[in-house]
């Protein structure tokens, strides 16, 4: 949306690759329907929160205030206590999404040393239908329809 950039330190002009917003729908087998919208454009910096709809209550989880929480339809949303297994992670600044990527890294990197299967985070497999998920956006968005994409 917005590839002719400022370079904040030096001024420099630069050019973006990468995209910098996304929105899309999306149909499960089930049924259920959601629509998701990405964005990194906004000037003072939209907050960064993942919003879960559903039949039976919502889910939210905040980047600014790292609560999860949850409520029942017709209550009010409420502070759900999960242990975080990746706080205090040596030399990781504090903050879910930092200690969470680094806690997957480390993980990886164990199942590679010891050649076992990954007891936490996404496979191969994951990154795979994540991909064709990706693919499927971008064919939908060039063709304007629907895309199935085989399970």
């Amino acid at each position: 949306m917005v590839p002719n950039r400022i370079d904040k330190k030096t001024g420099e002009a630069w050019t973006a690759t990468a995209d910098d917003f996304v929105q899309f729908s999306a149909e499960f087998a089930s049924g259920a329907l959601a629509t998701v919208l990405i964005s990194t454009i906004a000037r003072h910096g939209a907050a960064n929160e993942v919003t879960i709809y559903g039949s039976e209550g919502t889910v939210t989880l905040s980047n600014d205030t790292e609560k999860l929480m949850f409520g029942k339809v017709g209550e009010p949303l409420a502070e759900v206590e999960v242990a975080n297994p990746f706080d205090g992670l040596e030399g990781v600044n504090s903050g879910i999404w930092n200690q969470s990527v680094v806690g997957a890294l480390q993980e990886l990197c164990a199942a590679i040393q010891e050649k076992r299967p990954l007891r936490d985070g996404a496979t191969f497999v994951d990154g795979l239908r994540n991909q064709r998920v990706l693919d499927a956006i971008k064919l939908s968005e060039k063709t304007r329809q629907w895309i199935a994409i085989p399970q």
